[in-house]
């Protein structure tokens, strides 16, 4: 596939491909749930060459984002994708003046890997800090698997997590049913649906 295209871009063949991270940060698999798990204070897209090794090419452009205190992967999600829309204009103007003077290695030395998450990735546990539980769920909205928990037989799907200070407790509508959890370090109420419901 590398060698199909015509065009170079400084001598590598001028496949480009974009990738929501701030290359070479967080190469591999699932940006959006790792930036929020790991409350990163800001991410963005990176256009780049494409080589053999993953996220690894010649960095054409890249646009930041700050991710904000109440960002959640749907919301990371559209912002990805509007940045996409603004990433392909800007390459078509790169693209027609041939000019890759801009376009860059990566720095090997500052590069991160993030893996493949499985499904006991979006679990939560008591265990956990609420800090540490709160990312998670920020983590796995729509578009990703949301999380889970288990409490005493039975598995609920997790809508929210707040600290029991920080929130009023009100009666919840629906299928939801809130339970104030203890974590590692504090109380939190927790928003939770019954799964299959």
């Amino acid at each position: 596939m590398l060698e199909i295209p015509k065009g170079r871009i400084k001598g590598y063949y001028g496949a480009v491909g974009m990738h929501p991270t701030l290359l070479p940060e967080g190469r591999g698999r699932a940006p959006i749930p790792w930036t929020l798990i790991r409350s990163l204070p800001k991410t963005g897209l990176t256009v780049f060459s494409l080589f053999e090794t993953a996220d690894s090419g010649l960095v054409i452009d890249q646009i930041e984002v700050t991710i904000h205190e109440m960002e959640t992967s749907t919301s990371l999600y559209y912002k990805m994708k509007d940045l996409h829309y603004a990433a392909g204009k800007r390459l078509a103007v790169e693209l027609g003046s041939d000019d890759w003077s801009k376009a860059y290695h990566q720095d090997e030395e500052k590069a991160t890997y993030w893996a493949k998450r499985c499904p006991e990735d979006s679990r939560i546990y008591q265990s956990l800090t609420i800090g540490d539980a709160i990312n998670r769920v920020r983590a796995q909205k729509w578009p990703y698997p949301q999380t889970m928990m288990k409490i005493g037989h039975t598995d609920y799907a997790v809508n929210n997590i707040h600290k029991c200070n920080e929130s009023v407790k009100k009666e919840p509508g629906g299928h939801e049913e809130s339970k104030v959890v203890r974590f590692a370090d504090a109380d939190a109420l927790v928003t939770l649906s019954r799964v299959g419901i």
